[in-house]
């Protein structure tokens, strides 16, 4: 079965209030500041539908569950807290460090046309959380087109 991918974000976005919460820093400053929510419009050419995909891509700085959807369809696991880096010693506090999503997108999620919904979460106290996320990816398997060579062992599918 082939498979394929699509570059959905290739340029890093931040999500939130871009406000300074608790005393920390704001995150990468210098990457687009969308708000607190996006739509990634993506395609997936000759998309096999009954087969499940794999979302990928790269947060930095969440502190709350905030929402992926494909297509308005909740993606499970979604975007999670991540982790930090002790800062120096009598620094106090964490420095956010990169983490890494693999969201499995089930069967029947994609299109051949698609939109990707990021979402920050409201905080407890009322603001939204500040994040960033970058090197958004989806891998997915392709229907057959064509003709079927000598040992490709498939069916056609059209």
């Amino acid at each position: 079965m082939a498979v394929d991918y699509t570059v959905i974000m290739s340029v890093r976005q931040r999500f939130g209030d871009n406000k300074k919460e608790d005393g920390l820093n704001l995150i990468e400053t210098e990457a687009p500041f969308v708000g607190q929510a996006k739509d990634f419009p993506f395609p997936c050419a000759s998309v096999d539908r009954s087969q499940p995909a794999i979302l990928q891509f790269e947060s930095l700085g969440v502190s709350f569950r905030g929402i992926v959807q494909i297509n308005g369809i909740a993606i499970f696991g979604g975007l999670t807290a991540g982790t930090g880096v002790l800062n120096s010693p009598g620094g106090g506090g964490l420095t956010p460090t990169w983490k890494t999503h693999s969201l499995i997108v089930h069967e029947n999620v994609l299109l051949d046309q698609n939109v990707l919904h990021i979402e920050a979460a409201s905080t407890t106290a009322g603001n939204v959380d500040d994040f960033a996320i970058d090197n958004v990816v989806i891998h997915f398997k392709t229907r057959r087109v064509g003709p079927v060579g000598p040992g490709d062992g498939g069916v056609v599918v059209g």
